[in-house]
């Protein structure tokens, strides 16, 4: 339960459920201490760590996950794994719980041909046993549930009025990161894994700097490759006109103090970072990989990854000429129209999961 995408939409859906009503519980499938497990603690949920597949082996874990359902009794039980979620779902079953939820998350998973044939193995597990699909995305509900079965988009809703430009966040985070006024600030959130391409916002930063020198990309996130980044950056000579914040709480406060995000992923399902970046007002200039639901205003460009890293920088500085920073205050208003703020969706989700217990008390 880290600060990133999925986990993020999850818990933005905890904190706005009626907890007199419904409780969430979390199992993980690690023993590091997750961003968030102050705050589920401190909401009433319960964290249940339990060893993984490769820790234990598969007939070992089937067998636990069966015990864990079997002994809790829920009466919902939603999954977030995407492929392997049928292991989860399965087990699920087999404890007799009567709601099993598979929900999409992304659009494609890079493995090699034996693992790929596993998960495959695992998807179909998914399809018997799930119940309810759900999925962030049209795009990420075709990958995982294939383009006949039915499920619902749940959108990767936020907090809307949160993340609204603010003029003060803006002169207090630059100041902060020793930006002045006028000069150029792109930045980027997520984990620090291929899929995100950091070393391509590196090549793009490079371009931007040949025209501007006093640039700033600020980076926010941690992940495996963090080292790695680190090191290219200073490869690079670019390091200097870098801010690694790591993981951070005050993503609305950071993103008033940008000027252009920057997301050139090599895929995604749908990213709720983009939608906190187009409430808050910013340009975002993404890859066209990004499923095309994700613009829900103006703000967004897609440019192919075919595209040099020139033409990426150059992107940057025609959208960002064009900025107006009185005209970000009202994104925030477009965005909850568009359906993506939290409580319309924690509510319709809530009702959801009430339809099980209304029919265990119907008998």
């Amino acid at each position: 339960m880290d600060r990133a995408g999925a986990e993020t939409f999850i818990m933005n859906l905890y904190r706005s459920v009626d907890k007199n009503a419904i409780q969430f519980d979390f199992l993980v499938f690690d023993d590091k201490h997750g961003a968030y497990n102050k705050e589920i603690e401190m909401l009433g949920g319960v964290i249940y760590k339990l060893p993984g597949v490769r820790d234990v082996g598969l007939k070992k874990f089937n067998k636990i996950l069966y015990d864990f359902f079997d002994e809790n009794q829920y009466s919902v039980v939603h999954s977030h794994l995407d492929k392997n979620s049928g292991l989860i779902l399965r087990a699920a079953r087999k404890a007799n719980i009567e709601m099993r939820i598979a929900h999409s998350h992304t659009t494609r998973s890079k493995v090699n041909i034996k693992i790929k044939l596993f998960r495959e193995y695992l998807r179909l597990l998914l399809l018997i046993n799930a119940n309810h699909r759900f999925a962030c995305s049209v795009k990420a509900g075709k990958w995982l549930f294939g383009p006949f079965l039915h499920f619902e988009v749940i959108p990767n809703v936020v907090n809307v009025k949160k993340f609204q430009f603010d003029e003060n966040n803006r002169n207090r985070i630059r100041s902060q990161l020793g930006v002045a006024s006028n000069e150029l600030v792109i930045g980027h959130v997520g984990r620090f894994i291929t899929v995100k391409n950091h070393i391509f916002i590196l090549d793009i930063m490079r371009e931007v700097l040949k025209k501007n020198s006093k640039s700033k990309l600020v980076l926010a996130g941690d992940g495996t490759l963090l080292n790695k980044i680190r090191e290219t950056a200073l490869a690079y000579g670019i390091v200097d006109n870098i801010c690694f914040l790591g993981v951070v709480s005050n993503v609305d406060e950071i993103l008033s103090g940008l000027d252009c995000f920057l997301f050139p992923s090599l895929n995604e399902g749908f990213p709720v970072t983009l939608i906190e970046a187009q409430a808050n007002g910013l340009e975002c200039i993404i890859s066209d990989t990004i499923t095309k639901e994700i613009a829900q205003s103006d703000l967004v460009t897609f440019i192919s990854l075919r595209n040099s890293a020139k033409y990426w920088a150059n992107k940057i500085f025609d959208l960002t000429n064009m900025r107006i920073l009185d005209k970000r205050n009202k994104y925030c208003s477009i965005i909850t129209e568009a359906g993506f703020d939290v409580k319309n969706t924690a509510n319709s989700i809530q009702k959801f999961y009430d339809s099980v217990l209304v029919k265990d008390s119907d008998g």
